[in-house]
This record gives C-alpha cells, structure tokens and sequence, in this order.
C-alpha cells in the first residue's frame, strides 16, 4: 500500500473525514479555498516553465533590480492570463478576482526576487549569460515535482523544489491561516514526508523545508523526532484504511458531522 502525503496531514485534521473519503468513497465539494489553492499552484507551476525565456533575455550590462523586474514581468503575463481563464469561476465561489490578483503578484514579487538573487549572483560569480547560464544555473528551480517511494511506502507532489548539487530544499505554498508563532502538526509531518521522498527522488541530501503562508516562512527540519512522527502516523493511517468502521470524532463542528461530505 502507497500512502499520499496529503493523507498524512488530512488524519491530524479528522481521521474520520478522512476515513469516509478514502475508503467510504464520500466527496467533498470544491470550496472557495480550494480554488484559489489550486490557482495559486498552477500559477507557480506556469511562471516556473516562462522562467527560462526570461533568463535567457538577461544582459551582462543588467543590475540585480533589472533582473529582477524581467523575471517578475514573466511572472506577471502568467498571472494575467490564469486571472482571465478563471475569472468566472471565482465569481461563482465568491471570491474577487482582484483581491486573488493582489495576493498573487504580492507572491509572486518575493518569488521574482528571491530567483532575481539566484540569477544575479550565479551569472556574476561564473560570467555565464544566455543558453550557457541557463543550462549551468544552481539551484535548478522545479516545481510542482511528483515523487514516490516504495520503500517509503509513500507518493506526493513537492510544491517547489529548490535544487543544489548535494541538497534539496522543498517548499510548500500554504493558503490557509498562519499557525502564530509555530507550525500546524499536520503541515510539519507534511514537510518532513516531502524532504524524505527528496532525498529517494532526487538521491541528494534534504533535510530542510520552508512552509510559506502568503509571504511568512516556517522552517522545518527534518531530524529523526520527524522521521519517526512520519513513519508512525503513515503506519497510522495504514491501519484506519484496513479498518471495518470509521472512528468516532470528537470534533463537534467537523465536515465529517454534516453535508459537507
């Protein structure tokens, strides 16, 4: 049996939500977070693949800023056309295209900058411009990277991986609530997975994950305290799908108590 990642973290949140999904076969309809969780990893994923017509139009005369307004501006015609694909459907879910648009390119200008500063410091240290830079570039940014372990006996998909030559570092995009000062039980397990499932797909060493909440980051380590929450909560979640009946739940206002599912 091959466990996803995602139904780590969803038995943190109600093992018996999770219980009536899986193995009851009960659906929960799309929600307004839902959907704009899934237009922010398509826009990511879509300004991750037009990174490379904006690396290769970079110029030995550029500064750091012009590095970064060219790969921010790559992000930003992503952004645009995703907003007018979807438009219609965030108004059917009550969610302002605008507001959506705002949140985005306010991540998407860390992103641009952050990558600007990979980009700049890459190209000044080597002198690589064009084709040569963005062949050589380190790190490599993928995104949306499925992975699956057997051994692990765990699958997924890493919302970014940033890659160096003996390390990985995973990043995950939170749309939820920011947990105040600390990290959600169920997202630290969730980023301990992915940084195992790393280290088997990408046979380099990842033992570091940032959880990024609309711009905040939450470092994660994995060390073997986290290992082990994996390895328990996996095998936990093993047995509530071999099981006959699905568990009580003591949450008096959870989905699994009405028509959400």
């Amino acid at each position: 049996m091959i466990i996803s990642v995602t139904d780590l973290s969803a038995y943190f949140f109600c093992p018996r939500a999770l219980y009536l999904q899986k193995v009851m076969g009960f659906r929960q309809p799309p929600t307004q977070s839902m959907v704009v969780g899934m237009f922010k990893h398509s826009v990511l994923e879509k300004a991750n693949l037009a990174e490379k017509d904006a690396v290769l139009s970079i110029r030995k005369d550029m500064r750091r800023e012009d590095y970064e307004r060219v790969i921010f501006d790559s992000y930003m015609r992503v952004l645009e056309r995703e907003i007018g694909v979807r438009e219609c459907l965030f108004q059917e879910f009550g969610t302002s295209p605008g507001l959506v648009r705002e949140q985005m390119a306010a991540l998407l200008r860390l992103e641009a900058a952050a990558r600007a500063g990979d980009v700049y410091d890459f190209a000044l240290n080597t002198g690589l411009f064009g084709d040569s830079l963005w062949e050589s570039l380190v790190p490599r940014i993928l995104m949306e990277v499925r992975v699956k372990s057997d051994e692990l006996m765990l699958r997924g998909r890493i919302d970014k991986a940033e890659l160096f030559k003996d390390r990985c570092v995973v990043h995950e995009i939170k749309t939820g609530r920011v947990p105040a000062g600390s990290i959600w039980p169920s997202h630290r397990v969730q980023a301990s997975a992915y940084c195992m499932l790393a280290e088997k797909h990408f046979n380099v060493k990842s033992d570091e994950s940032v959880l990024n909440y609309s711009g905040i980051e939450r470092i994660v380590r994995l060390n073997p305290f986290s290992v082990r929450e994996v390895i328990e909560t996996r095998d936990q979640v093993m047995g509530l799908f071999e099981s006959d009946e699905a568990p009580e739940c003591k949450r008096p206002n959870c989905s699994c108590r009405n028509h959400d599912l």
